[in-house]
């Protein structure tokens, strides 16, 4: 008979991770396992992405190590409760204060069967209603613990996980194929910019960005503090336009009077604006029609002249030709950042007649939309392989409890 458990009453371990702060951290050490590590069923490795301390903060500040066949949930977004199995490590671990770790009573649970358990419809229905928080969401450790695990006998949770193992096996080896096709769509788009934006020798100039462009990066972020902002007036523009690629979803405005102070951060129609910080070179044309509005710290406004037209521009910077050079200009490690507007300026470009700008935007135009509804299908194959792996947890997990 299969019978309802709480989360809690089947583990050996149900302790959150540790609290560790930047100051705590060091080059080598204890390896510190993070929320992006924990996806949906699977360990992310993320190894470029490391943390560590040092085994004296280890012993100093008393860490629980983590070991592999442990099961980490993140108690954070995206999505609330997710979690997974803790593969072997070639180096010590321990977590991070917003996972909880889970070791479970052998007696009681296969660890692959409550991983699985845990990437079923019904837990995070479960988990959706025990969140607190409105901008950013989370579960407690307590809810956590409350959350109903529905348990079989041993032997059917062996059979259901083999059972899953080859079903998964097939739809991951899928995804994998649709990923790869996915790189061909983006190596494709990436090569077809870079024989198209390099042109005749002759014909084209080369001309650095600042004869042909004004640039205005944001401002300090002192001269536009939240306390400024107001729930409805002029936009401020944020990173995640840039990032997005749109300019209607906005969160903070400022005042007639604040942005009056503040007008040669203004947006205009035809202004390009890059994110400088962090996420770097991505960009956003700001149509017709955009809400009039102001730049915030982490971009940069790019208002091109006459010579250049704006599709062109922006193409350019997405080439591979524009990131080099934009690379070569940034500074910091954690968070990088771009060094300065006059490293910017100094960017050059081949540039072709304005007729021939034209002619390769409209072909690039043509071009992208054909490769973007590859693009389009491959996704929507990938949301069916999801949805998939959704319904067959759901129709493996259904039973009668006593």
């Amino acid at each position: 008979m299969w019978k309802t458990v709480k989360l809690k009453e089947i583990c050996t371990v149900f302790n959150d991770g540790d609290w560790i702060e930047t100051k705590h951290q060091s080059e080598g050490g204890i390896r510190l396992i993070q929320t992006g590590n924990i996806k949906s069923g699977y360990f992310s490795d993320r190894i470029d992405k490391a943390r560590y301390i040092s085994e004296d903060t280890f012993a100093s500040l008393n860490c629980t190590e983590i070991f592999s066949e442990d099961i980490l949930v993140s108690r954070l977004p995206e999505p609330v409760g997710r979690a997974c199995i803790i593969p072997a490590l070639d180096e010590r671990a321990i977590t991070a204060v917003d996972c909880t770790i889970i070791r479970v009573q052998e007696e009681k649970v296969i660890s692959e069967f409550l991983n699985y358990y845990m990437q079923s419809p019904s837990y995070f229905t479960s988990v959706q209603k025990e969140l607190t928080g409105t901008t950013r969401q989370r579960i407690s450790r307590k809810k956590l613990g409350e959350i109903p695990v529905i348990l079989p006998p041993l032997a059917e949770q062996q059979r259901i996980v083999a059972k899953l193992d080859a079903a998964f096996a097939e739809i991951d080896a899928a995804i994998a194929a649709a990923d790869s096709k996915e790189t061909e769509v983006q190596k494709l788009k990436a090569s077809l910019l870079s024989s198209s934006l390099s042109g005749d020798a002759v014909m084209w100039k080369t001309v650095k960005l600042g004869d042909i462009c004004q640039f205005v990066r944001g401002p300090f972020g002192g001269n536009l503090k939240k306390s400024f902002f107001v729930e409805s007036g002029f936009a401020v523009y944020e990173q995640k336009h840039a990032i997005e690629n749109q300019c209607d979803d906005f969160r903070y405005f400022v005042t007639l009077e604040k942005f009056n102070e503040m007008s040669r951060f203004a947006v205009s129609a035809g202004d390009i604006l890059m994110s400088c910080s962090g996420t770097i070179g991505k960009s956003t044309i700001v149509p017709k029609g955009a809400p009039t509005g102001i730049i915030n710290q982490a971009l940069l406004k790019i208002t091109p002249s006459e010579v250049i037209e704006v599709r062109f521009l922006k193409l350019y910077m997405e080439s591979r030709i524009f990131s080099e050079q934009l690379m070569d200009t940034v500074d910091g490690m954690a968070m990088q950042n771009v060094a300065s507007v006059k490293t910017l300026k100094n960017i050059t470009i081949n540039l072709p007649p304005l007729a021939e700008q034209q002619r390769i935007v409209a072909k690039l135009d043509a071009a992208f939309a054909n490769l973007g509804d590859a693009k389009d299908a491959v996704a929507k194959s990938k949301l069916n392989y999801q949805s998939l792996k959704s319904a067959i947890l759901a129709q493996e997990l259904q039973s009668e409890v006593a």
